[in-house]
């Protein structure tokens, strides 16, 4: 059951929905695991802005426009801040790939060959607000 609100909050029905029923039945077991070790390492990483940088590797910082939730992205607006870079928005949510590989292959494959342009001519006045608002808590 937890896991189950926990794939709610943070996913669109549509993405729930394209993970493979048997895959979707294990993951919803699975959240002694989850919560008890998994989550806690995800969540307590920090990545450093300093040592990508030092790195010479363009970075493109990207969330989906359909987050149900803004505190999803924050780590990614942070991110973005840290590093200069402009935050850029694909389909979806939380995990497009899952729902529509295909669209996100593309927009992901837009954005990082034109880096500096909006992926597929997209608006991203979306994710822009969405950021602003993170910023702004």
């Amino acid at each position: 059951m937890a896991m189950d609100l926990f794939f709610r909050s943070v996913m669109t029905d549509a993405e729930r929905d394209g993970i493979a029923p048997g895959l979707l039945a294990r993951l919803l077991t699975n959240g002694e695991v989850f919560f008890g070790g998994e989550l806690a390492l995800v969540a307590g990483y920090e990545p450093d802005p300093g040592r990508l940088r030092a790195t010479g590797v363009e970075v493109t910082v990207a969330v989906g426009r359909d987050h149900p939730e803004r505190y999803l992205v924050r780590g990614a607006v942070w991110l973005a801040d840290q590093l200069g870079v402009e935050l850029r928005a694909v389909s979806g949510a939380h995990v497009p790939g899952l729902d529509r590989p295909t669209v996100l292959a593309e927009e992901l494959r837009a954005l990082l060959d034109a880096p500096g342009s909006s992926a597929s001519g997209r608006d991203h006045g979306t994710v822009r607000t969405m950021a602003e608002r993170v910023r702004g808590s």
